[in-house]
């Protein structure tokens, strides 16, 4: 990947060959997994979407990560640059849509979702942010479903703004429901470790 400002120093290498030489193994003994499809398959071996036929996963952090099960393949589904309102998908669900809005709207700065999810009681720009943040992530996710060749049995959502999930997740629900979309929207049950969990069935 190139232009979206993510380990530019690792453009055009060779990370298997890179960490083979670190580790002192061959390259065969390593294999590479996008996170989010990797989060998603967790999530079905042990986690929220456990005995769950097919489904769509969200990561929703520093960046956006999108991920499809259709009832035998994960797939990255690369979703993050789709072309969403002024921009990409990501601009608008991301860590940096939160920050950048509370500036704008306050000409004040925070580091992140949890600083203002604490402010969240005290603070109606904050609260207009996270309706916002709903109101885009439940476009974009009914978008998302059209895209798709099967239909969903689940959505599962994980990522560190999902800490902050009963500030928006209602909100997303409720709008969905109201287009006629009433497939469950479920929150991530092993964190960081569905994509640890994921990533090591590449060896099954």
């Amino acid at each position: 990947m190139d232009g979206n400002n993510k380990y530019a120093a690792l453009f055009g290498l060779n990370v298997k060959i890179l960490l083979s030489q670190k580790l002192g193994i061959s390259v065969q003994q390593i294999r590479l997994m996008n996170d989010a499809a990797a989060s998603l398959k967790g999530e079905l071996y042990a986690g929220a979407a456990k005995d769950i036929s097919t489904a769509i996963g969200f990561t929703l952090g520093t960046g956006l990560g999108s991920s499809t099960f259709d009832g035998t393949t994960v797939t990255d589904a690369n979703f993050w640059c789709l072309p969403f309102k002024e921009g990409i998908a990501e601009d608008y669900l991301s860590t940096r849509w939160f920050v950048t809005r509370y500036e704008a709207l306050s000409k004040q700065t925070v580091k992140g979702v949890k600083e203002l999810a604490a402010l969240y009681t005290i603070n109606e720009n904050v609260q207009l942010i996270f309706r916002e943040f709903a109101a885009s992530l439940s476009v974009f996710l009914i978008a998302f479903i059209h895209l798709q060749t099967f239909q969903p049995e689940i959505i599962v959502i994980g990522g560190n703004i999902m800490h902050c999930s009963h500030l928006f997740l209602p909100n997303v629900t409720a709008l969905l429901q109201s287009k006629g979309y009433l497939v469950p929207i479920v929150q991530s049950q092993l964190g960081e470790e569905a994509a640890i969990l994921g990533a090591s069935s590449l060896f099954e």
